[in-house]
């Protein structure tokens, strides 16, 4: 992850103001083999079919876009395959995370394999007086998960192989990252940095998303 986003709470709103008549796109994090984009798409705008020779994994974070003949609202989610030809439209100003890596070998998992639309937070539920996990997609070098906090609950702290990109999807969390507590919610983004201790305390009942690039 670029170490301009290793600073605190921030917001991909923040990040990528959209603008009328523009498709915006800022690299997060880019390696031969994975790479994260982040993409701004005004109202009517889209980006053109091209034959895409990764998968992907796309997350319609706000407003409403439109990949191939597949629509997804806020917070819902697809896997493209290789070797699919596309276009991506947006039917108002949208925001679109695209995790692109390579077809080496890894591990299949169920939302993969059905090829279907799908809600981050519909995926998980809560577990009373617990903490739940989902595993969307993993391999030794990327993988995606889910979590559910019941309110009160956390993680002891811990360090990561590798950077970790959190996306609060439901409630509040407190996110302690080295020497400092930031109180993420609903709509924010925290990156938990390789080798650096961190943890993460729920405040109210919390979702979120992780995606662990080593």
């Amino acid at each position: 992850m670029k170490d301009r986003y290793k600073n605190g709470i921030f917001s991909y709103k923040d990040l990528l103001p959209i603008k009328a008549g523009h498709t915006l796109s800022l690299s997060l994090s880019k390696r031969d083999d994975i790479n994260i984009f982040l993409f701004g798409l005004a109202k009517g705008t889209d980006i053109s079919e091209e034959l895409y020779d990764n998968r992907s994994l796309y997350i319609n974070l706000d407003g409403s876009i439109r990949i191939g003949d597949h629509k997804l609202s806020n917070d819902q989610a697809i896997f493209s395959g290789g070797l699919n030809s596309y276009a991506i439209y947006a039917d108002e100003d949208s925001y679109l995370l695209e995790i692109s890596y390579n077809k080496k070998e890894d591990k299949m998992l169920k939302l993969e394999n059905m090829g279907q639309i799908f809600s981050l937070k519909d995926v998980i539920t809560y577990l009373d007086g617990g903490i739940s996990n989902y595993d969307v997609y993993s391999r030794d070098d990327l993988k995606i998960v889910l979590m559910a906090f019941d309110a009160g609950e956390g993680l002891t702290p811990h360090t990561a192989p590798g950077d970790a990109l959190i996306f609060a999807l439901e409630g509040e969390a407190d996110m302690m990252v080295k020497d400092e507590t930031h109180r993420i919610k609903a709509g924010e983004q925290i990156v938990f940095p390789k080798g650096v201790r961190h943890n993460v305390t729920a405040v109210t009942k919390f979702k979120m998303a992780l995606i662990l690039v080593k």
